[in-house]
């Protein structure tokens, strides 16, 4: 039997195995266990911990990866609403399609109006694969609008003039204050991205478009977006400049100023316009490197910074100066401002120190990176 080649091949096959392959396998395994794993329970009551909870999640994600990240999302009902806003913000631009049964279980079980809104805007983010039925509880009146446009923003994910319709519908109650930093659309998922919004918004603005339409289709505008911001304009409606002059320099759009700066129906602002040309032009020259322009199947998480935007009551009272702050955290987690610009030349300055120190870095391919992030304190 042995003269035949299938038995020789058989033969040499098992002896490799046994002199090679064997060895290597209980080498690599016994250096493995040698080193072993942290204990994932125990780094879980870390990042319940303020204190340790950086710290912790960056070891989930290095040593569990997306088992990691799942524990995190999994307990981020269990930190503080602060903390939880801003590892919303890390976890947005990443492909969270194998989390949706996580992110809904904390989503029925959020009883509060911010946390409800940051679930969804979660789920929106992967809203076409989802089934209407995860956010059509969430858009009956009697829910605040912040949560109802979070929800909407996961409907519209797939093109159908009448879901556009109701996200303008929900729009048209929405408030978005620069002096105060209230801005309604904070939960919602929305960007030029969804090209189908975005050119159906567009095409809304010539038929006297309602104050839903107007304000969607400012915060889908991008620096190329001239057309659609000359178009607002044309309708003379000089309330929205400001939310526009704003939007601007969050999208690091100077051909949106210098459009604005142009157009006669801006004249009365043009102060206000060329005051933030530098700042535009300050977050422009690292727009592309933020969390956002990245590759979402390369990335679990972007860096652990405050949300971008502050939640303002609206009410007026006391407005801060508006500081635009272009961050860079290293992939060691140290924090360095590389920008810092206000309409006004003031500075939020006591919030800026926030913007210091070490925290979690962004990650790509589970790998600690360098990343820049804008911040917006009002």
């Amino acid at each position: 039997m042995l003269d035949r080649p299938w038995d020789w091949s058989l033969f040499s096959w098992g002896r490799f195995m046994t002199r090679r392959v064997l060895p290597l396998l209980l080498l690599v395994t016994s250096v493995c266990w040698g080193q072993g794993l942290p204990d994932r329970d125990e780094l879980i009551e870390k990042f319940k911990n303020e204190s340790t909870n950086s710290e912790a999640a960056a070891d989930l994600i290095k040593y569990f990866q997306w088992g990691g990240v799942r524990s995190i999302i999994r307990n981020m009902d269990n930190i503080s609403y602060e903390l939880a806003a801003s590892y919303s913000q890390s976890l947005r631009h990443a492909d969270l399609m194998r989390f949706r049964n996580d992110l809904n279980a904390n989503l029925t079980k959020a009883d509060g109006q911010y946390t409800k809104a940051l679930y969804l805007m979660l789920l929106a983010t992967i809203g076409r694969a989802l089934e209407p039925a995860v956010f059509e509880p969430y858009l009956a009146e009697t829910e605040p609008v912040r949560v109802r446009l979070a929800a909407a923003s996961g409907t519209v994910k797939i093109q159908d003039p009448k879901r556009y319709d109701r996200f303008h519908q929900i729009a048209d109650e929405a408030v978005i204050d620069p002096a105060t930093g209230q801005d309604d659309f904070f939960f919602a998922d929305i960007d030029k991205g969804n090209l189908g919004l975005y050119l159906y918004t567009k095409s809304k603005l010539s038929e006297k478009p309602g104050h839903g339409v107007i304000m969607t289709a400012v915060k889908m505008s991008e620096n190329d977006s001239v057309d659609v911001y000359e178009m607002i304009l044309d309708l003379r409606k000089r309330k929205y400049i400001p939310i526009m002059i704003d939007h601007a320099v969050q999208v690091g759009g100077v051909a949106l100023l210098d459009a604005m700066s142009a157009h006669k129906r801006a004249k009365k602002f043009r102060a206000d316009i060329d005051a933030a040309k530098p700042a535009a032009q300050a977050i422009a020259q690292y727009r592309a490197q933020f969390p956002d322009k990245k590759d979402a199947s390369s990335i679990p998480f972007g860096p652990l910074l405050p949300p971008v935007s502050q939640l303002g009551s609206g009410s007026g009272a006391n407005p801060g100066p508006r500081t635009f702050a272009v961050v860079k955290v290293s992939a060691s987690g140290e924090m360095s401002l590389v920008a810092r610009q206000s309409l006004t030349g003031a500075f939020a300055e006591d919030a800026l120190k926030a913007l210091s120190g070490r925290t979690l870095p962004a990650h790509e391919n589970f790998k600690p990176v360098e990343s820049f992030a804008l911040i917006v304190l009002p």
